[in-house]
């Protein structure tokens, strides 16, 4: 908490008025930063040119591993620092990802779909969600943003087809 009051040059006082530790602090970035990524989701689904069902698995996926990047120092850090928010990012994660889908597809195409089509989802999410784990942890590796697209889609898709 000390290093937080430095470098936010705010009083503890001020700080602990909203955050009683720095699990707090991490909890609340980490939400603002899923529901800002999912807001961007929000929007590049909505976008009326894409058609194909691959193009909106792909664009997605592309988007989060763009998020990634963007964050990927901050998360490295903040998992070195508190390596056993790993399983309550999980959970935040897993919860809000299924919320934004259900909304994102609609209840109607929902509906439609066969009744193992959310288990199925969930599965796709379970694997993203531990995908985007490994990756900001793994800070000497370089992404390559079209080609993890494409071949993390191409997962997501058999996922959701399966029987």
């Amino acid at each position: 908490m000390s290093e937080i009051v430095l470098e936010s040059e705010q009083p503890y006082a001020t700080i602990y008025q909203y955050f009683s530790s720095k699990e707090d602090i991490y909890y609340a970035w980490l939400e603002r930063l899923i529901d800002r990524s999912l807001g961007g989701l929000t929007a590049l689904t909505r976008q009326p040119q894409k058609k194909l069902v691959s193009e909106y698995i792909e664009s997605p996926v592309r988007y989060a591993l763009a998020q990634l990047i963007e964050n990927r120092q901050t998360l490295l850090a903040l998992f070195s620092g508190m390596p056993l928010t790993a399983p309550m990012m999980a959970e935040l994660m897993e919860s809000k990802t299924l919320l934004w889908m259900e909304e994102a597809l609609g209840s109607e195409f929902m509906g439609n779909m066969p009744p193992n089509f959310k288990e199925n989802l969930l599965t796709a999410i379970r694997v993203g969600n531990g995908y985007w784990l490994q990756e900001a942890l793994n800070h000497k590796r370089d992404i390559n943003i079209e080609r993890e697209s494409m071949q993390f889609a191409a997962i997501i898709r058999v996922l959701l087809s399966s029987g």
